[in-house]
């Protein structure tokens, strides 16, 4: 009896690992024309795989799948498909920060590196009768501490999972200035900054309220003589080192 529910367990571990995203996707497009409500059921697997971390995906297969999936309901706008729900600002992303705050987490924070001047990423998404998604090549990470572990999620063109990081001194960091680290004002060093500078913004959501916080160069943190008493130049290098462990993390799990 037990070498039978053994081999059920096998065959059923076989057939669920067979029916990965790769899988559903293609045996959804062969199905698209001749039934469409089976390869719709099927891309709504592939979908769930992937919001549920089972299965790792490009940008670009990501917004695939999506615009798919929308395609075969015949309407102009399908918001359970839309790209825009996992994205910054975007459904997913405010229902995880009012559970967090439900949870009664304080110290909750979004970061994005970014560079004036670059050249971002664009993908050719071929319209079906509605109006096609494009890549919005922005990705932030959101970042909170829940008592003493600190979780970092990027949100952007796809999905990224929640992963606990091991700071102790970030951690300690946070949690003794967390209250300042909004409100204090960044002088600048200089005026003028040139294409292909690299920014860093930061958005705190503290108490109901959102305070927005950019670097605009690295010489505001560097120059001795200028923000070396502010928490926030402290706090950048150590989330730039971070979110670096975090995003290789993320490629090998």
């Amino acid at each position: 009896m037990r070498k039978l529910l053994l081999l059920l367990f096998l065959l059923s571990s076989v057939y669920t690992n067979a029916q990965d995203f790769n899988t559903l996707t293609h045996r959804a497009e062969l199905l698209k024309s001749s039934n469409p409500k089976k390869a719709l059921a099927l891309y709504e697997k592939a979908i769930n795989r992937v919001v549920n971390y089972r299965d790792k995906v490009t940008n670009e297969q990501w917004l695939q799948v999506s615009n798919a999936a929308a395609d075969l309901t015949g309407k102009m706008k399908v918001p359970e498909y839309d790209p825009n729900r996992y994205r910054i600002d975007g459904e997913k992303f405010i229902e995880r920060i009012a559970k967090l705050k439900a949870d009664s987490v304080k110290c909750i924070f979004a970061y994005q590196s970014f560079c004036d001047g670059c050249n971002g990423i664009s993908y050719v998404i071929h319209p079906g009768k509605r109006i096609p998604y494009f890549p919005s090549n922005e990705k932030w990470l959101l970042i909170w501490l829940d008592g003493n572990d600190i979780w970092m999620q990027a949100y952007g063109d796809n999905i990224y999972k929640p992963l606990k990081m091991n700071n102790k001194p970030l951690a300690d960091f946070l949690k003794a200035h967390c209250n300042e680290l909004p409100l204090q004002e960044l002088a600048r060093s200089r005026s003028k900054l040139s294409d292909g500078v690299t920014k860093f913004r930061f958005r705190f959501y503290w108490d109901g309220t959102t305070y927005e916080k950019t670097i605009a160069n690295k010489a505001d943190l560097i120059d001795p003589t200028i923000n070396s008493d502010k928490y926030l130049t402290e706090l950048s290098p150590q989330i730039q080192a971070e979110a670096t462990i975090y995003y290789d993390r993320i490629k090998a799990e």
